[in-house]
């Protein structure tokens, strides 16, 4: 009689623990949601694919720590989660053996192939030898200085086929930067950049560590999917890109006495 009992209950209690389960992973109370994909364990929450493009995991004796060598990009994350967030945080550490230019992207459309680029390297503009100059996460380099500030070349802008772009957008008619083009022997004597890192002379025995954010509103969530990029033209294994770990913190408005009750009604309509 007891045991019966015990059956019953445990059979009563498994959906209400299933149902809290849900209820909290898609809530996500905090508004926070952080999870990692380091190169010897896979997470519950991130696909990486296709895994040809990258190596079997190998072993850093230096760093005491697993890594995988990109050998050819693009190479994507997908990142399943239960519900969509308003902003993430990307952090990828890497080793860069010579590469020039390192990526990553939130995809918004993948059927028109539109995405979302944030820098992470680019040691063209970091071993660029014009003056520059920095206001918050922009950067300007002058062939000549010209300018003492950003806010004052924004104010007066010199002739558009002077200025080249790099991650930032003045409107139509400007040139984007390119890999192929030698920025010192071309005709431009600007250059402004989307570039939220300190320039210092590239350390290729040392482990990166970048960051970049993302308004996730603007990037495309279906199938409880998001798909970021990680790019570095022309990549292959010779290049030594090791690559050790990418971490995710997925950002939302937390959860309060004031807006719990129409968060349950969206989560009941949803599911039931």
């Amino acid at each position: 009689m007891n045991t019966l009992r015990v059956i019953k209950i445990i059979l009563w209690s498994l959906p209400i623990i299933v149902f809290c389960f849900l209820f909290s992973r898609y809530f996500v109370f905090s508004g926070v949601l952080s999870f990692r994909y380091d190169m010897w364990h896979d997470s519950p929450y991130v696909t990486m694919v296709p895994r040809d493009r990258v190596s079997e995991p190998l072993y850093d004796t230096d760093e005491k720590r697993w890594y995988r060598l990109l050998k050819q990009e693009p190479l994507y994350f997908d990142v399943r989660i239960p519900r969509s967030f308003d902003s993430s945080n990307i952090t990828v550490e890497y080793k860069n053996g010579s590469q020039s230019i390192v990526e990553i992207a939130g995809v918004v459309d993948s059927h028109q192939e539109s995405y979302i680029f944030q820098p992470l390297e680019n040691r063209l503009l970091e071993n660029l030898s014009w003056p520059a100059i920095r206001e918050g996460e922009l950067v300007l380099w002058q062939r000549k200085v010209e300018f003492k500030g950003i806010t004052d070349f924004l104010a007066h802008l010199p002739q558009k086929r002077e200025i080249l772009l790099y991650r930032h957008d003045l409107g139509d008619g400007f040139d984007q930067f390119s890999p192929l083009v030698d920025i010192e022997a071309s005709d431009k004597n600007y250059v402004l950049a989307l570039y939220p890192f300190l320039m210092s002379a590239p350390e290729t025995n040392s482990v990166r560590q970048r960051e970049a954010t993302f308004d996730t509103r603007l990037l495309h969530y279906g199938y409880h999917k998001y798909r970021f990029v990680l790019s570095a033209p022309r990549v292959n294994a010779r290049e030594n890109f090791r690559l050790y770990s990418v971490r995710f913190v997925m950002n939302r408005e937390p959860i309060t006495w004031n807006n719990f009750l129409s968060r349950s009604k969206n989560f009941f309509y949803k599911f039931f």
